[in-house]
């Protein structure tokens, strides 16, 4: 599979040179204060690019980049904007300052000795509570449809919600004064929040946004525990002997579980009908053992194709390569079906 003697060779990517007009701060949904590089748009790889991630305080410290310098990014994997390096400094340099204090609720930041990370560990942090929320309701998480920033902006500065679980205790008339918010929409809406109600358990235990808890993590705790009391009973001994689960996981989920406002939230979506259930993966069926793609635009969402996939014995896979079964193509695909063909007329046998 991967023999000693082999290298790959890669084209190199795409690169672009601007000018680094300002350094803004976001904060995340587990507190974390990502600073953002405001860029002179510039035109890289079929995309305007005006902001890239400088990740933390470390990166633009061994970038050795100021406010005012012209830099060069590239799109890393030809899909994230990021900036590489320091091109020339600038006429009027101005250094970047990391704050302090949190750019939102302005509470004093924290940076532990496992992390590098500085983070806002105020749990009642605005902007905290809309990247949760945001990250909830998200296509891979429950699905919520209808319910853009905008919207949640909203809902959140008229305090209509001031917690996740207040998604279910919305109403017809806290929706209908909603600008651009008619009738059919508040209605869809409603629905769409209702129909999340009966989700699987990995789903649900993505959508809490828990620290380091991803997708693949989400569903091996629903494979071992097969339920959402089962898992927050669980202790951190019993979390680590899971196969695939680490100590900064482990942590992270008893950490979640110990706090109090995350159990009464826990325990408000509960009494508010949402019921989590354990769906295991089918072993058996058409696709049983087969790798399979997606590439364009499909007349259903990504996430709807991918569950029947899944629920056909398939797997998902993140790339294209020699392993890959089936390569599932819809409209304006992208360079995933040039390589698949590139491979195919080597002699993969990829059906596309």
């Amino acid at each position: 599979k991967a023999p000693r003697w082999a290298t790959a060779f890669k084209f190199p990517e795409a690169e672009a040179i601007t000018v680094l007009e300002d350094v803004t701060f976001q904060v995340g949904r587990t507190g974390t204060i990502t600073p953002v590089a405001q860029l002179k748009p510039v035109f890289l790889a079929g995309a305007k690019i005006a902001r890239a991630s400088l990740h933390n305080a470390d990166e633009i410290k061994r970038l050795g980049i100021h406010i005012g310098d012209t830099v060069v990014i590239k799109r890393a994997g030809e899909v994230i904007p990021k900036v590489v390096r320091l091109h020339e400094p600038g006429l009027t340099q101005q250094l970047v300052v990391f704050p302090e204090h949190c750019p939102v609720c302005t509470h004093q930041l924290y940076q532990n000795d496992k992390d590098i990370a500085w983070r806002c560990i105020n749990k009642h942090c605005s902007a905290q509570l809309k990247e949760q929320i945001k990250h909830f309701v998200a296509r891979n998480a429950m699905n919520i449809d209808g319910l853009g920033d905008a919207i949640i902006d909203h809902l959140l500065s008229t305090q209509k919600i001031t917690s996740i679980a207040d998604l279910y205790r919305l109403t017809y008339t806290d929706l209908i004064d909603l600008e651009n918010f008619a009738e059919k929409s508040v209605k869809n809406l409603l629905a769409s929040i209702d129909k999340s109600k009966a989700c699987s358990l990995a789903t649900f235990i993505f959508a809490l946004g828990i620290h380091h808890v991803g997708q693949v993590t989400a569903q091996l705790l629903a494979d071992h525990f097969q339920s959402i009391d089962q898992l927050i009973a669980a202790t951190e001994e019993e979390l680590c002997a899971i196969h695939g689960i680490g100590d900064i996981v482990a942590e992270s989920l008893c950490e979640a579980f110990k706090t109090t406002s995350w159990i009464q939230q826990l325990e408000q979506l509960s009494a508010l009908g949402v019921r989590p259930v354990y769906k295991s993966m089918p072993k058996s069926g058409p696709l049983a053992g087969k790798t399979v793609l997606i590439t364009g635009t499909l007349p259903e969402s990504r996430q709807i194709i991918e569950e029947k996939i899944k629920n056909y014995g398939g797997k998902i896979a993140s790339s294209v390569s020699k392993n890959l079964d089936y390569l599932l193509v819809g409209d304006q695909p992208g360079s995933k079906l040039t390589k698949a063909q590139q491979l195919i007329e080597e002699g993969c046998e990829i059906r596309i």
